[in-house]
């Protein structure tokens, strides 16, 4: 204790009251830092990356909103990409005749017409085909074309048999194919 004592003593001397009390401020100044500033710090740095964090997900939860805004214009474009363009409609065609041939159906003139589709941003393509055969291989032959052709839609079809026995039976099929209208 003495030697505590005879150090202060010293420390007065040479530095007189106004060092002294220059070196308590600094000495009072470090521990408010130590104990005041540092911690306030510390937790401004956490509160600044959780600050980030925040951003971020606020940044993410915008991203999606956008993502959610922007899914019915891809929902659409996908749906128009679903049906066949004005170029593929003579490969349609093609189809349906090489699977009415395929079902060994005969086939009388069809009959075409292309349409605005109302409201819609489609064509109709309307195909009306006299067809002959068997009412089965008939059935068949629609439900093939419906699968092969996923954007046509089977608009009517009307049966007639000309005798009661008579296996052939005589349909009109109508099909329609609708496409996105182009201007």
């Amino acid at each position: 204790m003495n030697r505590l004592r005879w150090t202060a003593i010293k420390a007065y001397e040479r530095l007189g009251w106004p060092g002294l009390l220059g070196l308590s401020t600094l000495l009072v100044t470090a521990m408010f830092y130590a104990v005041a500033i540092r911690p306030l710090y510390r937790n401004l740095q956490s509160i600044e990356s959780r600050g980030s964090e925040d951003r971020q997900r606020q940044l993410d939860r915008l991203n999606a909103r956008l993502a959610e805004e922007n899914k019915p214009a891809r929902e659409y474009a996908a749906f128009l990409d679903y049906f066949a363009t004005k170029e593929m409609l003579p490969d349609r065609l093609t189809t349906i005749f090489n699977a009415a041939k395929r079902a060994g159906l005969t086939l009388g003139q069809a009959d075409y017409q292309l349409n605005d589709a109302g409201n819609l941003p489609l064509r109709e393509f309307r195909v009306t085909l006299p067809v002959s055969g068997n009412y089965t291989v008939i059935r068949r032959f629609v439900a093939a074309i419906l699968v092969a052709i996923p954007s046509a839609a089977l608009e009517q079809i009307r049966f007639q048999r000309r005798k009661i026995g008579d296996p052939a039976v005589e349909a009109e099929i109508r099909f329609t194919i609708y496409s996105p209208a182009t201007p």
